[in-house]
């Protein structure tokens, strides 16, 4: 929901029985709560507030499908947040603005939109809704490629090679 425009697009492409439910804090929840109360969506749009980290799997199991929504905008671009592969850990379709970053993190195994683009969200939201099976399993399998356990056990490879090689090749002044 960044503005009018998008709750409209909500109202209008989303069924009635979709509802939004946005777990954390930020500067932004003031007007983005005025907004959802401007617009009549306070009976769709549930603001969970901050959640302790144990908690959370509690709230990501509830979904349907995790949206991650960005800004075309270079740090958008360049950072990626783990959200959406915690998300997938748990075989929950993701739908994520089409920036690098988001690409990286899924894997290319999410629904793709044009960022900032509430018609191309939304359409990918009612995707993942009527068919989530084939993104859940893709994004489940890259996802426990790319636990910290196995991100772990590469890395102890990796540097155990290293260590063997250092160790054999004496290194020259």
């Amino acid at each position: 929901l960044y503005s009018s425009a998008a709750s409209d697009v909500y109202k209008r492409q989303m069924p009635d029985q979709v509802s939004l439910l946005l777990v954390g804090e930020g500067a932004a929840r003031p007007e983005l709560e005025d907004l959802v109360g401007r617009e009549r969506l306070n009976e769709r749009v549930i603001f969970a507030g901050r959640k302790a980290s144990d908690e959370i799997d509690d709230w990501y199991r509830v979904l349907n499908v995790f949206v991650l929504p960005r800004k075309n905008l270079d740090v958008c671009r360049r950072v990626t947040p783990i959200k959406a592969l915690r998300a997938q850990s748990l075989g929950i379709p993701v739908v994520a603005s089409d920036l690098p970053a988001l690409r990286e993190i899924t894997g290319n195994t999410a629904i793709y939109c044009e960022p900032e683009n509430p018609r191309a969200i939304a359409g990918g939201v009612a995707l993942a809704m009527d068919d989530p099976e084939p993104t859940a399993i893709a994004g489940r399998e890259w996802a426990a490629l790319n636990s910290w356990e196995n991100s772990v056990a590469q890395f102890e490879a990796a540097l155990s090679k290293a260590i063997k090689k250092c160790s054999a090749e004496p290194f020259a002044n």
